[in-house]
């Protein structure tokens, strides 16, 4: 399956999530995992965060309604307050014409895109953060013609206005640094 590992401060495993909504070349290798995931991590005791990964975001297989929001809603009833999310976004589909795959991303359409996906959960104190892929890859593994472009673009991003808090742009490999403050909950802490 393709997999985030959660790993604890002492190399310890915490937990393993394996991504839900599978894109067209990801069955191409992997297997759907059993469905979303929110825990609460040993060392950060009061903060639920969320696991999600790329095609998580969008409806099941393009066929659920847009207005769902699986992934989204899975998090408003965990009660989510950071949302960890990997992804190696692509600027076009396998089945795009070969002047849509040459075009370059477009990182304010991406970001504005991942907004809309989490529409429960806006108005809400919920952080998105984001760790995306940059750099290209061929589409020939499906048999199909061109590159894959990587939109980039990771970011963490507050929900509640929504607003971008901070990202790296569409081309460079980085590492994005912050502090932030996380409201904790009384009543997670009891449960610890």
């Amino acid at each position: 399956p393709a997999s985030a590992h959660v790993i604890a401060p002492d190399g310890s495993l915490v937990q393993i999530y394996d991504k839900h909504h599978l894109y067209v070349t990801d069955k191409t290798w992997a297997d759907a995992g059993g469905g979303f995931a929110s825990l609460m991590l040993p060392n950060v005791p009061g903060v639920t965060f969320g696991l999600g990964i790329c095609m998580d975001i969008n409806p099941y297989e393009f066929q659920a309604p847009f207005s769902a929001f699986e992934f989204a809603n899975f998090h408003l009833e965990a009660e989510t307050q950071v949302i960890l999310f990997s992804s190696a976004w692509c600027n076009s589909h396998p089945d795009d014409r070969l002047e849509v795959k040459l075009k370059p991303p477009d990182l304010k359409s991406t970001l504005n895109y991942w907004v809309s996906r989490l529409g429960p959960l806006l108005g809400s104190e919920v952080l998105l953060l984001v760790a995306d892929r940059v750099g290209k890859e061929s589409f020939s593994p499906v048999d199909r013609e061109g590159d894959c472009t990587f939109c980039g673009g990771s970011c963490l991003i507050s929900l509640k206005e929504p607003s971008l808090i901070n990202n790296l742009d569409s081309s460079s490999e980085d590492v994005l640094v912050l502090d932030i403050k996380i409201p904790v909950k009384q009543d997670a802490l009891q449960m610890v």
